[in-house]
């Protein structure tokens, strides 16, 4: 069983001082709470819940997290979601949503929750001609070691370190953020090529 857990710095503290006032808490014993190491953490959580747990053979993953600047997870999507809704008065129809960490992205029926286990994401924009049609490509310089993905007879990942080499392929037009788009666009040039439009 896998369970994440996302905590705001104070968050953290505030349960740590907790445990480190408890002079009969098992949990001084097998941690060293004052080193306030979130993975040390982590892994005391598991143990903890794995010795209630043993008899019935289920593994316990905790992925703890402490996000230092108390801010949303989704705050710099939710900033984007607020541009486009000064544009229009529907601006979920421009959004998707993705309950399985990104492998399904679905179309946004309404404004999001911003539920921090769901990922979303503007769609993509495309670009038609004539009957086939492909997500728009990169058009402006990328994060050094962003992850990105380039559209071509042999599609292959990348992370942005700013080469001359990545600014040609930007300046093609063929870079994409996800493999399904890259994937897209070198299944349409196909088509094109062959006359498919």
């Amino acid at each position: 069983m896998k369970v994440d857990i996302t905590l705001k710095q104070e968050e953290f503290d505030e349960i740590i001082n907790s445990l480190v006032c408890n002079e009969d808490c098992y949990f001084n014993m097998c941690w060293d709470a004052h080193s306030n190491d979130i993975n040390a953490f982590g892994n005391w959580l598991e143990m903890l819940f794995e010795d209630h747990v043993h008899d019935s053979g289920v593994r316990i993953d905790i992925n703890l997290k402490v996000n230092d600047y108390g801010a949303h997870v989704h705050a710099e999507l939710m900033m984007q979601y607020a541009q486009d809704a000064m544009r229009t008065d529907e601006p979920w129809l421009l959004w998707e949503g993705s309950l399985n960490g990104g492998d399904l992205w679905e179309n946004l029926r309404l404004h999001p929750t911003w539920h921090q286990d769901i990922k979303y994401r503007r769609k993509p924009e495309m670009i038609t001609i004539g009957k086939v049609s492909f997500p728009k490509p990169v058009d402006h310089e990328l994060k050094d070691g962003q992850e990105y993905w380039v559209a071509g007879p042999n599609f292959f990942q990348g992370f942005w370190g700013g080469y001359n080499f990545e600014k040609e392929k930007l300046e093609y037009g063929i870079i994409h953020l996800t493999q399904e788009a890259a994937q897209q666009h070198r299944d349409a040039l196909i088509k094109i090529n062959k006359g498919e439009f």
